[in-house]
């Protein structure tokens, strides 16, 4: 839905957030290894474009986030 807003630290983002996630803290939560998975399931009905806002902050080390839409990977950008 338009506008919606889920945490990551909520009961909510349970059901979205697959692979590669931690448990839930009062903050948010930590990914787990290299690579994570959300999944999220728009209706056929909402044909105008979207944004999806990620709030995230990096480990010390570095690294890249990478984005695949279905199956369509869109292009790495470093974090």
């Amino acid at each position: 839905m338009p506008g919606t807003e889920i945490k990551a630290c909520s009961e909510e983002a349970d059901h979205l957030l697959r692979d590669g996630w931690h448990g839930r803290e009062v903050w948010g939560r930590w990914m787990e290894g290299a690579e994570a998975r959300i999944e999220l399931f728009l209706p056929n009905a909402m044909r105008e474009p979207h944004a999806l806002v990620l709030d995230l902050m990096p480990c010390s080390a570095g690294g890249s986030l990478a984005l695949t839409v279905n199956g369509f990977g869109l292009s790495e950008r470093p974090v």
